[in-house]
């Protein structure tokens, strides 16, 4: 099986270049993808920032250290749910350290191929993928709970990547639902594209960001993208009934991850996660 992927979904991966995946699993995985379609994107953007590969590392590892975090603080089964989970094998990764918890991988399309390709290598991987609108709330919750969703357990939901290509009210309302439907301790964790007319970056910063966003959009024939201000982040979480909430900038993961905040200048570490926990 070899699975050729959208030019978005190669591009995280590319940037990736495999170090959040090292595992033998894993590895087999994006062996089967075909990256070809994000590479002329890739080397686009990468002329633009060089240190892109650097703000995926971060990412990635700062979303898999807190949902480590919180499986090993639940000494129950605890449920994590992927919205928009694309290609990333992070449950593929999860399950298998974490056997005795749930993944759910929810997208709109490829669910049904990716699902194959997992069972192949892990046969006995507890990741159940599901064909659903995360728009539709309540017929993404109707689909989970035909997969074995249990509104009991501490759940975990990841919003990586996609809250720069949903409305905005799509993703709050989709959110406040899930934490409504769950009876149990619930976090969430995601990325997010600063809105850089209303927070203090330099114009360097402004002008790159930019840029990147606006080549994606005209490579991809993406329709929009949506900016947020830490304010916004944080009021609409707050509204949901989050208290415990956290934003990471660039330096701060880098130097977490690496023990170097280099490269990012102090003015130019714009906000890239919040995690509520």
């Amino acid at each position: 099986m070899f699975i050729s992927l959208s030019e978005t979904s190669a591009l995280v991966l590319i940037c990736d270049q495999g170090m959040s995946y090292q595992d033998a699993k894993c590895r087999e995985f994006l062996s089967h993808l075909d990256l070809s379609k994000g590479q002329i994107l890739y080397n686009k953007l990468k002329e633009l920032l060089p240190y892109m590969n650097l703000v995926i590392h971060n990412r990635k590892w700062l979303i898999h250290d807190s949902i480590e975090q919180v499986l090993k603080s639940n000494t129950g089964p605890t449920q994590v749910l992927i919205l928009a989970c694309g290609w990333d094998p992070v449950m593929l990764k999860m399950s298998e350290k974490f056997p005795k918890h749930f993944f759910f991988g929810v997208d709109k399309e490829s669910v049904s191929l990716q699902s194959q390709l997992v069972k192949a290598i892990s046969p006995q991987s507890n990741i159940s993928y599901i064909q659903a609108d995360i728009s539709n709330s309540d017929d993404l919750l109707h689909c989970l709970s035909n997969k074995g969703w249990n509104e009991q357990r501490p759940t975990y939901v990841v919003v990586e990547g996609i809250t720069y290509y949903i409305p905005k009210e799509i993703l709050w309302h989709t959110l406040k639902n899930l934490k409504e439907s769950i009876k149990s301790n619930f976090y969430v964790c995601g990325d997010l594209l600063i809105d850089w007319t209303k927070e203090k970056l330099s114009d360097k910063g402004q002008r790159i960001g930019h840029t990147i966003f606006e080549t994606i959009k005209d490579f991809c024939s993406l329709p929009c993208y949506y900016a947020y201000t830490e304010e916004e982040i944080f009021n609409e979480l707050r509204s949901i009934g989050f208290t415990d909430i956290s934003f990471f900038k660039q330096d701060e993961i880098q130097e977490r991850r690496t023990g170097t905040n280099e490269p990012w200048e102090k003015t130019d570490s714009y906000i890239q996660l919040f995690i509520t926990v």
